[in-house]
């Protein structure tokens, strides 16, 4: 059960009549994370983030038999940076999302946030997990 304020606000394998925030926490720490240094008072720093990346192993996942023998980059159309529906696409998503968030009250501040979004690049790869 997640709970905000005292009131239950989701869960994990929920019951019925419940909604299902599998992310919920996820989420709750890139905007507590942020929100921390935002309201950090005298910080005047440049704070990045550099989000998931999507892996590369076929055929499984690296521990369950998947491996990732290419030789070569992947072309733009093989690369399919995320799977429809991907955890790593979700957590990408909640990443990226919770950044733009923050970064539109930095900027309100003066402060400096910056994102090293790696994933196409990264989804290229064809030697491994980045």
């Amino acid at each position: 059960m997640f709970y905000e304020n005292g009131e239950v606000v989701g869960c994990q394998r929920c019951e019925k009549n419940m909604t299902e925030l599998n992310f919920y926490g996820y989420n709750r720490a890139f905007r507590t994370a942020f929100r921390t240094v935002i309201d950090f008072n005298g910080f005047k720093g440049l704070t990045f983030l550099v989000p998931h990346s999507p892996e590369h192993f076929e055929n499984g996942l690296w521990n369950e038999g998947g491996m990732c023998n290419r030789t070569k980059p992947f072309t733009m159309e093989e690369r399919g940076v995320y799977k429809n529906g991907d955890i790593l696409e979700t957590l990408h998503q909640i990443q990226t999302e919770e950044f733009e968030e923050a970064e539109k009250e930095t900027r309100k501040k003066g402060l400096r946030f910056g994102l090293i979004d790696i994933s196409d690049v990264m989804a290229m790869r064809p030697d491994g997990a980045s």
